[in-house]
């Protein structure tokens, strides 16, 4: 007799959605929200599958848009570097896409005091 285990994958539904306030600082924001989703960015079912979803908050800090574009080259940077192929274990591989990312966006970003958290 063959007894068998059938593994039966559920279906995680999930609705997102994110809110950031200018504040009484500033009058711009300089924070950057990403939320991935396949039909937003096709990325292969596996990458999806063995990374998992990207979902980042980026506060930007330094004001005169400074902060607002390191943000946003930290997340694009994150992104682009989250899904590719990866070797290492996931925390490994997080550490690694997090020093890329803020390299690359430390290279592009010209404007004195401008950083990101």
């Amino acid at each position: 007799m063959t007894c068998g285990r059938f593994l039966h994958m559920a279906t995680l539904k999930y609705d997102i959605w994110g809110f950031s306030d200018v504040g009484k600082a500033r009058d711009h924001n300089e924070d950057t929200l990403y939320f991935n989703h396949p039909t937003d960015n096709p990325v292969a079912a596996h990458l999806l599958q063995d990374n998992g979803q990207f979902l980042a908050i980026a506060d930007g800090v330094g004001g005169m848009m400074g902060g607002e574009r390191a943000s946003r080259l930290l997340i694009d940077n994150l992104a682009r570097y989250f899904y590719q192929p990866r070797t290492i274990p996931m925390a490994a591989y997080l550490l690694e896409t997090i020093a890329k990312a803020n390299i690359t966006a430390h290279a592009e970003v010209e404007i004195a005091g401008a950083s990101t958290t």
